[in-house]
């Protein structure tokens, strides 16, 4: 791994600006964080020979002045298209940032529901903001929620999809969800089973509970077995695999969007705006920009990827 220092508060070369907040380049193509100043970081680029054309991905790590202030010229900078991860809440200047003219894409990362702001789901209209929620709801059964101490519902996990998906009916859901917390009886896992089918993810990333030394939930009454464990993860991945299928069925013979990340063995890799993995048949589209692929297989072996031409 190469790792860059573009932007900081200290530099070994009086060439280079100096000021708060940091720019790392790694690897030559991933831009984490756009320090304090644009005009600062683009010179600073230049003077290390470092193209903006060849970045491939933007990282934003939060929401502070001096990790975004370059953001805007390092965007206008490029002529490539390029996606941009960013913290869960933005503040007004990133909203603004969104409506930027030019093409690209910024992706949420996960989210905590109880602290979304609902507003931001408008972005998602002209595609600058993916149309993509990766949502940790951790449980979808009321009581277990309450125990785990989080200040959300079923009902508003479920209103949280549905609002999305008025906004953009091609929406991806993925999300996190925790079976066997201490107290999850059978009726409490069917109930998680009814919220994860109506909120109708695609993708879930499903962990057993694992007590942790010092926490209050290691030393809660009833604790579930590993088997039960074991048992409720494979229903919930079963289902999720079901959920994927019928939210992949939409899109076939139809064209998403993607922007092509790798080429290998005859095949072009990438993410669609949905989150959705392309898997193209196509070696020779170019990396790094928008194209538009024909879904010709669902590939039901894999949740994540559909096949296209």
């Amino acid at each position: 791994m190469e790792i860059k220092i573009v932007f900081d508060k200290e530099a070994v070369n009086k060439n280079l600006h100096i000021g708060w907040g940091l720019s790392i380049l790694i690897d030559k193509k991933i831009l984490f964080d756009t320090g304090e100043r644009g005009d600062w970081l683009i010179k600073n680029m230049k003077f290390m020979g470092i193209n903006p054309d060849d970045i491939e991905v933007i990282v934003i790590s939060h929401d502070h002045w001096d990790h975004t202030g370059g953001l805007e010229a390092i965007l206008k900078a490029k002529k490539s298209k390029t996606p941009v991860y960013v913290c869960k809440d933005f503040s007004e200047e990133l909203k603004e940032m969104i409506k930027i003219k030019g093409e690209f894409r910024v992706r949420l990362s996960s989210i905590m529901p109880d602290e979304f702001d609902y507003e931001i789901l408008e972005f998602m209209k002209d595609g600058k903001l993916a149309p993509h929620l990766h949502i940790s709801i951790q449980s979808g059964s009321d009581y277990i929620i309450k125990l785990m101490r989080r200040g959300y519902t079923s009902s508003s996990l479920i209103e949280l999809a549905e609002k999305a998906r008025k906004i953009r009916d091609d929406v991806g859901l993925t999300g996190d969800v925790i079976v066997g917390f201490p107290g999850e009886t059978d009726e409490h896992f069917r109930q998680t089973l009814e919220t994860v089918s109506k909120m109708g993810f695609f993708r879930l990333h499903v962990f057993p509970f694992s007590p942790r030394k010092g926490t209050p939930a290691a030393t809660m009454p009833n604790q579930v077995t590993e088997n039960v464990k074991k048992e409720r993860e494979k229903i919930l991945l079963d289902l999720t695999n079901k959920l994927s299928l019928e939210f992949k069925k939409k899109f076939l013979n139809k064209y998403l969007r993607f922007i092509p990340e790798e080429t290998k063995e005859g095949k072009t890799f990438g993410y669609a705006d949905n989150y959705l993995r392309i898997i193209s048949n196509n070696p020779n589209l170019k990396h790094n920009q928008f194209e538009l692929a024909k879904v010709i297989d669902l590939n039901p072996k894999d949740m994540t990827s559909v096949i296209a031409e």
